[in-house]
């Protein structure tokens, strides 16, 4: 996983906006690791909103790094528990992967069996959890 730093540094770079932005919207380190993921997320998610307005306003080009980067928030909800998250952002990462390749980008098909299949990982679990939860272990 790449450092949610580095996601923002990059969004703020193709939105044309300065890098050092960055700066002043990063949170001061955490001392637990779950604190961290919080923190994590808050810096993740502001990389995807501007990719994701980047690519809504027709930078296409930029959706295969806006699915990378939805597969990476997803596996911080899981982490956190979090899996009907997980699942949105897995959903999320699927839906710009199946029209990047439809588009002629054949290159993202494994990135594409990826994100089904750590969806599907994230169902089985989901699975799990409801039938012990009704049918005991």
């Amino acid at each position: 996983m790449r450092d949610p730093r580095e996601w923002l540094v990059e969004a703020l770079r193709a939105a044309g906006r300065d890098p050092a932005e960055a700066g002043s919207l990063l949170p001061p380190r955490a001392l637990s690791r779950r604190a961290q993921a919080i923190a994590d997320l808050g810096i993740y998610e502001e990389a995807q909103r501007l990719l994701q307005s980047l690519v809504a306003g027709g930078r296409s080009v930029l959706r295969p790094a806006l699915a990378e980067l939805c597969l990476e928030i997803a596996r911080v909800h899981e982490y956190m528990d979090d899996m009907p998250g997980a699942l949105a952002l897995y959903d999320q990462a699927i839906e710009a992967l199946e029209r990047v390749v439809v588009e002629g980008g054949y290159q993202h098909v494994e990135a594409l069996g990826k994100a089904y299949r750590l969806k599907a990982q994230v169902l089985e679990v989901l699975e799990r959890k409801y039938l012990f939860r009704y049918y005991g272990p």
